[in-house]
């Protein structure tokens, strides 16, 4: 078993070969001599590490994981898998939350009573605020909603890590209600307009869909990004510098008649009409008036639009409304009528007033105006922008409390810890870039 001579075989992809190799010659270095297949236990799970929602089998021995393997799924990853949601299955143990603590004055183990107890007297006498991460269950997600706004009486809460959100209100309404694009209608496409994402790189899956439609149908693809990205072979580029997205979507939807990238791809969808799709990625919410561009550039096209997202939580918790100004389903908070329905269904009142995104609860906290901030499965270190900002916010908040797998370099601010589960350890949905719950 070789490969070409004088190629190398690097792919993101690569450990499909060892999946589907029909005698077994080719092995995964992580698996061998790890387990006899009558040792390991096995299980479906859903991969957590972007949007795609690709199926997992997880395979278990002696309580550690061992390997995953794709599970089929035609409707959405087929029977592929990417390397990172093959291999990217191991946790470290030495950091991990297992107990509850409390800083007193450093942190040390209390029972959960005595965390609940701290957390309702702080708030009871302030404000509070949440900032949840896209690794967030649909449940965890819905939950916390509630939480944030009838027990703590607030709408300061966000999962979005953007600095601006620049994302019109109606986009978002769109993404929050159900599945405007899929996965077939990528496959079936005429032309695909990707806008400020690099997809082999952010959203695998989607990539080889949009390569197949290439194959396929024939389909016309063309990317907007300050770079060229791996879709270089099958798709025209139309590059721009960074922040720029809006200004060439504008030029866009009155581009025609000539020979230039805009006017070729403004062709394509005008052909293509309702096969035509406009994708836009999750960075476009840091581009000024990007995100909301690329909806009324579609429109005008007669194409469909997607706002995608990149963490596989993240349209789990826009549906759920972990948002600072929509419910779940997508429903306007400064409606009446629509925070009524909510209000009926938790058998409690809302706050009428939107709350601020990530960005302003940061700022907000930096200026000590924040009693009680929450971090649930979040890491605006590595996540946020402006990762100065989230240290000043975090050394500012009197009362920092952290819910997480690992605590890592949060254990410097927080002043109370709880332990939470990873995803193969419960039981929940996740929300792909579809909308599809799995």
């Amino acid at each position: 078993v070789a490969i070409s001579p004088g190629e190398d075989f690097a792919s993101p992809f690569s450990g499909n070969t060892v999946q589907i190799c029909p005698v077994g010659a080719l092995t995964s270095s992580t698996y061998r001599f790890a387990a006899r297949p009558f040792d390991v236990k096995s299980g479906p799970s859903v991969c957590p590490h972007c949007a795609c929602g690709c199926n997992l089998q997880v395979d278990v021995r002696r309580g550690e994981v061992v390997r995953h393997q794709a599970r089929d799924n035609p409707e959405v990853n087929e029977a592929w898998l990417c390397d990172k949601g093959r291999y990217a299955f191991r946790f470290p143990d030495r950091d991990r939350v297992t107990t509850p603590m409390m800083r007193v004055p450093g942190l040390e183990p209390v029972s959960f009573g005595e965390v609940f107890s701290a957390i309702r007297e702080r708030a009871s006498s302030g404000t509070a605020a949440f900032i949840a991460g896209g690794r967030l269950t649909d449940e965890d997600a819905y939950a916390m909603s509630k939480l944030a706004r009838t027990a703590f009486g607030t709408n300061d809460l966000d999962h979005r890590m953007a600095s601006g959100s620049d994302v019109p209100m109606e986009v978002e309404r769109i993404a929050a209600a159900g599945m405007s694009v899929t996965y077939r209608d990528v496959e079936r496409a005429g032309a695909i307009l990707v806008v400020g994402l690099d997809t082999r790189e952010e959203l695998p899956i989607l990539h080889l869909r949009i390569r197949k439609a290439v194959r396929r149908t024939g389909a016309r693809v063309f990317v907007v990004h300050p770079r060229i990205t791996s879709l270089a072979d099958v798709a025209e580029h139309i590059l721009c510098p960074p922040g720029g997205e809006a200004d060439l979507l504008e030029e866009l939807t009155g581009a025609s008649g000539q020979d230039t990238p805009l006017a070729r791809a403004a062709s394509a969808l005008t052909e293509a009409r309702d096969r035509g799709l406009v994708l836009a990625g999750p960075r476009l919410a840091d581009s000024p008036g990007a995100a909301g561009m690329a909806a009324v550039a579609a429109d005008g096209f007669g194409a469909r639009f997607a706002m995608l997202s990149r963490r596989a939580g993240d349209r789990g918790a826009l549906r759920a409304g972990v948002h600072p100004a929509l419910l779940p389903g997508g429903r306007l908070l400064d409606d009446g009528a629509e925070r009524a329905d909510i209000e009926r269904a938790w058998t409690g009142s809302i706050p009428p007033e939107p709350g601020g995104d990530t960005g302003a609860i940061l700022e907000a906290a930096a200026r000590r105006e924040v009693d009680v901030l929450f971090l649930v499965g979040a890491d605006p270190l590595s996540d946020f922008p402006d990762a100065e900002l989230v240290r000043r916010a975090l050394r500012n908040t009197p009362f920092l409390v952290v819910q997480t797998v690992a605590l890592g370099e949060y254990g410097d601010y927080a002043d109370a810890v709880l332990p939470a589960t990873a995803y193969l350890e419960k039981d929940g949905h996740f929300t792909d870039w579809e909308g599809r719950g799995q």
